[in-house]
C-alpha cells in the first residue's frame, strides 16, 4: 500500500513538474549533477548547495541547499531545498526558499512560490497553486481548509474554501 501510494505521488509530481519552468535549473553540458544525495543539515554536506539533483535527495534527518532538486526531495524531519521540481515530503516541515513545482506533503509547508499542490496541516506560501490543509495562508491561489487567509482572495478570510480573482 505504501509503495503504491509513493508511486502515485511520484507520478503526479512528474506530471506537475513536466510543464513547470519557474525555478527549473536546466543542465548545461559541462555542469555536474547528482542522481542521489544524502543531507544531514541544510547545506551539509556542501554538495547540496553546488550540485543539482536529478533523482533523489534524502534528508537524514534534514536536507536542503541552494541547488535544485528535480525528482524527489524526501526528509525524515525537514526539507529546506531552495528549488524543488517534483515531489517534496517531510514529516515536520517542508520549505522552499524560491520555488516548488509539483506536490509537497508535510505538517508545515512554506515557501515563496508554489506551482502545484501543497498538502499540510499548515500551509504558509506567498504565491500558492493549490493548498489543502487546516490553516492556509497565501497572497494568491486556491485554498481548501478549515481557515483560509488570502490577501488577494475573494474574501480575506474564509472557511472551507478561498481563491484569488
Amino acid at each position: 500500500m505504501k509503495k503504491t501510494l509513493l508511486a502515485v505521488f511520484t507520478a503526479v509530481a512528474a506530471l506537475f513538474s513536466a510543464g513547470a519552468v519557474n525555478g527549473q535549473d536546466y543542465i548545461e553540458p559541462d555542469q555536474a549533477f547528482d542522481i542521489f544525495q544524502i543531507g544531514m543539515l541544510k547545506g551539509a554536506p556542501q554538495t547540496q548547495d553546488t550540485a543539482p539533483v536529478y533523482g533523489l535527495r534524502f534528508g537524514l534527518p534534514v536536507c536542503g541547499g541552494a541547488a535544485a532538486v528535480n525528482g524527489v526531495d524526501f526528509a525524515i524531519i525537514g526539507s529546506q531545498s531552495a528549488k524543488v521540481n517534483g515531489f517534496q515530503y517531510a514529516t515536520a516541515f517542508a520549505i522552499s526558499d524560491e520555488a516548488m513545482n509539483g506536490v509537497r506533503i508535510s505538517c508545515v509547508a512554506a515557501g515563496k512560490k508554489s506551482c502545484g499542490v501543497e498538502i499540510a496541516a499548515v500551509n504558509l506560501t506567498e504565491e500558492a497553486g493549490v493548498q489543502v490543509g487546516a490553516f492556509n495562508v497565501a497572497k494568491s491561489g486556491i485554498q481548501f481548509g478549515v481557515i483560509n487567509i488570502m490577501e488577494n482572495g475573494f474574501l480575506p478570510v474564509m472557511i472551507l474554501f478561498n481563491f484569488s480573482l
